[in-house]
């Protein structure tokens, strides 16, 4: 800890970084009900001309009751201040996640061919984890769980959905082939099924494309059917989590 001739001698950008630092540390440890004292001390020395005077109060008022949303308060501000924002993956995981009840399990699988962005992968990992899907095929040069980029916003739960990797779709047919799994391409064409309206088959295997080019010929060719998000608004499409999401979950109602 830094001591007060220290602490005011630092730029108002260091104080950010300081403070931001112990609130960060707060955060993680919230539920250890964590001493408030280093945090109170610096924001009482703040003088009047800092950015985060105005915060003093709130930390004044910070106690062993208070809310992890009290802390908040104080800790988005410099946030802001310092340009940075949490990402989904930098969120603290709720103590309400069922870490003691086995997870079930729906034959729904899902087929990644060709996505480019790792962001995406982590968060349809995270919403397959969360509908029960069984298993998720990771095609061409779809970053899988190994990189670091993935594992930070799948927030672990690339442990609990099991994934393969593939050079070729038509590998992954095979597959799906021997295993009676129906391919059904998530695609914005024209003749596609509603996706509220689809007859899930007892096996079935979501295809999602690249986010910018969409299903590959070969992908498109190897689906049974093909299922679309009806739209209400001028964009024809959503993105490719949202779509997934929408759409493992209407399906997961079928079983």
């Amino acid at each position: 800890m830094y001591t007060k001739e220290k602490f005011q001698s630092l730029s108002e950008l260091r104080k950010a970084e300081v403070l931001l630092q112990t609130l960060s540390d707060l955060e993680i440890h919230w539920d250890q009900n964590p001493s408030l004292d280093k945090l109170k001390t610096y924001m009482n020395w703040l003088d009047k001309s800092s950015n985060f005077y105005r915060l003093q109060s709130l930390s004044s008022a910070l106690n062993s009751n208070s809310k992890m949303r009290q802390l908040m308060d104080i800790a988005v501000p410099i946030e802001r201040f310092l340009n940075k924002s949490k990402y989904d993956f930098e969120f603290l995981v709720s103590n309400e996640d069922n870490n003691n009840i086995q997870r079930k399990v729906l034959p729904i699988y899902v087929v990644l061919d060709h996505l480019r962005s790792a962001f995406k992968v982590r968060s349809i990992f995270r919403s397959a984890e969360c509908l029960g899907v069984k298993h998720i095929f990771l095609v061409g040069y779809t970053p899988t769980p190994l990189e670091k980029n993935v594992q930070k916003t799948a927030m672990g739960t690339e442990k609990w959905v099991s994934w393969s990797q593939h050079e070729h779709m038509e590998d992954v047919f095979s597959k799906l082939q021997a295993q009676e799994i129906v391919p059904v391409a998530l695609e914005t064409v024209e003749n596609a099924i509603p996706v509220e309206k689809f007859q899930c088959p007892k096996q079935v295997a979501i295809l999602l494309g690249n986010e910018r080019f969409g299903l590959s010929t070969s992908a498109l060719k190897i689906a049974d059917s093909i299922v679309k998000i009806p739209m209400l608004g001028v964009k024809n499409s959503l993105n490719v989590v949202s779509a997934f999401s929408l759409a493992a979950y209407e399906m997961s109602k079928q079983f």
